[in-house]
């Protein structure tokens, strides 16, 4: 990731894909992808002062295949990458909420996200060299999905239930760290109309890599 140019408004940023790597544990086993198709692409995309992304159509078109043979792209990827943060000043203790309603479709299929949390700066401290602000968070929400996958057309819904923390150097106003662990509650119906419980845990990690 590199700075190339800014405006009022915006960051412009230039993203270039060393790798992707994808893994999950399921009922028909442990899936596990590297998709060389998206090895050294690149795309350009805006991040507001604020830590909202937007500008990800070049990445929207970069598709490759998932771990179920769904098709993906790097929009999903980056549409959530970049914590959103207050604007003003902050010190210890300060609170604030941020509701956000984030698209994640692609070819064939519809994923819409509502996501409402709840974030706390607890501490400064150093983390990684760096002076931080350390932000705990919770968030509730919802997930609603529907479209065509290998297996026919499906749609699943249901709660989703998070925490996190992350590390922000608010000197050089980059994030160092964050860590989100998510969990899905919901129903997947089938093609054949028939409807079973789906339960996600997703764990992700995002770190300054200098």
């Amino acid at each position: 990731m590199a700075k190339t140019g800014e405006d009022d408004s915006n960051l412009k940023l230039g993203i270039k894909v060393d790798s992707i790597h994808t893994a999950v544990k399921s009922m028909q086993g442990n899936m596990v992808t590297n998709p060389e198709e998206v090895m050294n692409k690149e795309f350009p995309m805006l991040l507001s002062k604020k830590g909202e992304e937007s500008g990800l159509e070049e990445a929207a078109e970069i598709e490759y295949s998932g771990v179920g043979g769904e098709t993906v792209n790097l929009k999903t990827t980056f549409a959530m990458i970049f914590p959103d943060l207050p604007e003003g000043p902050v010190k210890i203790g300060y609170t604030w909420a941020d509701n956000d309603t984030i698209d994640m479709s692609v070819s064939g299929q519809t994923v819409l996200m509502i996501i409402n949390s709840t974030n706390t700066v607890v501490a400064k401290e150093k983390y990684m060299g760096y002076d931080c602000y350390k932000i705990e968070y919770t968030n509730t929400g919802e997930r609603n999905a529907s479209g065509d996958t290998p297996q026919g057309f499906m749609t699943s819904s249901g709660d989703l239930t998070g925490k996190g923390y992350l590390y922000f150097a608010y000197k050089e106003g980059i994030l160092v760290k964050d860590h989100n662990e998510q969990k899905f509650d919901g129903d997947l119906t089938l093609p054949t109309g028939d409807a079973f419980p789906m339960y996600m845990d997703i764990k992700i990690d995002v770190e300054l890599v200098k």
